[in-house]
């Protein structure tokens, strides 16, 4: 028996830390509904993370995540306003002795539902940061009962029992459970596509949350641009049956029901809070990408894995690996470096 050690660099820890968060960015635009006051609101949302040296490796054995960035794209804000009925009422005067009145003018005869899409993607950032220890366990598969170390190696893993514990440990974190679970089903089996591969043993590296946090970083100057078109759409939305020459006679008519609409949401004065609520409280949105990456990193992707017993020579002829044993294994974090250290025997 002998005893080997391997160190990585926190240069190259930082990549196996980034690939697995990256997996969130695999995961397809989620859907969400809620409401901020008298409004409905629809939200589509999507991940990318922007590459960067994001790892510090501590003398105290703990990854610090510093500023992962997670770009929102695609985000689409729908949200729905009900205005109407709005009529112009009659006006009396007195002509030459006669009460002379105009009609009643219906404006907007019923009540009018106007979806007005918000597209924010690629234009918000959250900045993720964490402190997490490094945990060790040995992933066996029920498929593989039965087999062989070398026959475990060259089968192909096409079952679904790592998608089940994907399933079940989305269906267990706080806020990520709110989803449908059809949507808890569907991100299940793309996240397990990145992780499964065949069915011998894997030794999988996990970190786990200590503390983290996470801050909206940038509402840029573009979605003030965007907002203040809200009102041209809604009046487009509410007058496309009047003739060009009519509609700003028609939009000035409304301009009450429009500064009513402003007031509400204060628009001007407060965008970025109006904004910064409306995704991270009235949404959940920070919450739930908080419980994801804290869920990915802990239970779902692993940072690192690899086999056990670990095929050290493939044969292309298509002749047995050579496996060695994987024992007595420790994982060591310092300030420079990820060291792993273990004892090997044949197999």
């Amino acid at each position: 028996m002998s005893h080997v050690q391997v160190a990585v660099n926190e240069r190259a820890f930082n990549k196996l830390v980034y690939g697995a968060a990256n997996a969130l960015s695999h995961v397809a635009p989620l859907h969400f509904n809620g409401s901020l006051g008298p409004f409905s609101l629809d939200l589509l949302v999507g991940f990318k993370l922007i590459p960067g040296n994001i790892v510090d490796l501590t003398s105290a054995g703990t990854v610090v995540i510093n500023k992962l960035e997670i770009v929102y794209d695609p985000l689409v804000i729908t949200f729905g306003i009900d205005i109407g009925p709005v009529v112009i009422p009659p006006y009396c005067a007195d002509i030459l002795g006669w009460e002379v009145c105009t009609p009643e003018i219906p404006i907007i005869p019923t009540t009018v539902h106007i979806p007005v899409p918000i597209d924010l993607s690629g234009l918000v950032v959250s900045s993720y940061s964490g402190e997490f220890s490094l945990s060790t366990s040995l992933q066996t598969l029920a498929a593989r009962a039965g087999m062989g170390n070398h026959r475990a190696h060259a089968t192909t893993d096409t079952t679904n029992e790592i998608q089940t514990h994907i399933l079940s440990v989305l269906q267990s974190a706080t806020f990520i459970s709110l989803l449908p679970t059809s949507t808890l089903t569907s991100i299940a089996s793309q996240l397990a596509a990145l992780v499964k591969s065949n069915l011998a043993d894997k030794q999988q590296f996990y970190l786990h949350e200590i503390r983290q946090n996470i801050n909206l970083i940038d509402i840029g100057e573009t979605v003030k641009n965007i907002l203040n078109g809200i009102l041209d759409k809604v009046l487009d939305a509410i007058f496309g049956w009047v003739p060009s020459s009519l509609r700003d006679i028609a939009k000035a008519l409304l301009e009450p029901v429009i500064d009513a609409i402003g007031f509400v949401l204060d628009l001007p004065s407060n965008l970025t809070w109006w904004l910064e609520g409306l995704l991270g409280t009235n949404l959940g949105l920070l919450n739930t990408v908080l419980g994801f990456v804290e869920q990915l990193l802990g239970a779902i992707v692993p940072v690192y894995q690899f086999e056990n017993p670990y095929p050290v020579i493939e044969d292309s002829s298509g002749l047995i690996p050579v496996l060695i044993g994987v024992e007595k294994l420790s994982a060591v974090i310092n300030d420079d470096e990820f060291v792993l250290s273990t004892n090997i025997s044949n197999s």
